[in-house]
């Protein structure tokens, strides 16, 4: 007689489970909404979770990368931004390489100031926080746009270098 075939142990076992966060409170997750029928996360489960190495890592990252990145930017920006100043003459991709170091460094600026405020619950009321966020995203996006003319105006210079003169002005 035939015995029947128990299917689950075709797959293969996972010891590894990662156990449920529910994100509506969990206190290192913010502004997330879920369907408030799920479970939420016992203390055991958030201390095991808390000992898990990817957490562990992506906390210390979540702590330092923008106080790392800020070190190196925000003085190699500033010195960018002096040496091209003082080149002479001053052409065109030269001045677009100095307003994106400046505008780099608004965007650190502003990005560590958020950081700051959020961090240690600065209360700078719904006008302050909207002030802060779109000058972080302004100077953002502004930069990369700064990018964008400057790549066209040097693709415009390789492709109608008799042109580009009457296209682009200083």
């Amino acid at each position: 007689m035939d015995q029947p075939h128990n299917h689950h142990m075709d797959q293969p076992h996972n010891h590894h489970v990662v156990p449920f966060i529910n994100v509506t409170t969990h206190p290192y997750i913010i502004n997330t909404t879920l369907p408030t029928n799920q479970t939420t996360l016992n203390n055991s489960l958030s201390e095991e979770f808390k000992t898990l190495p990817l957490y562990i890592a992506a906390r210390y990252i979540n702590l330092y990368y923008l106080w790392v990145i800020f070190a190196f930017g925000f003085p190699g920006n500033i010195f960018s931004f002096i040496t091209i100043l003082r080149m002479k003459p001053l052409t065109s991709p030269t001045g677009y390489v100095a307003a994106v170091a400046f505008v780099d460094n608004a965007c650190l600026l502003f990005k560590v100031l958020f950081h700051s405020v959020t961090k240690f619950d600065v209360p700078v009321g719904d006008a302050g926080c909207g002030i802060i966020t779109f000058l972080g995203s302004f100077s953002s996006h502004f930069a990369n746009w700064l990018l964008v003319a400057m790549t066209v105006e040097r693709c415009l210079a390789i492709c109608m270098p008799l042109r580009v003169g009457s296209i682009c002005t200083k």
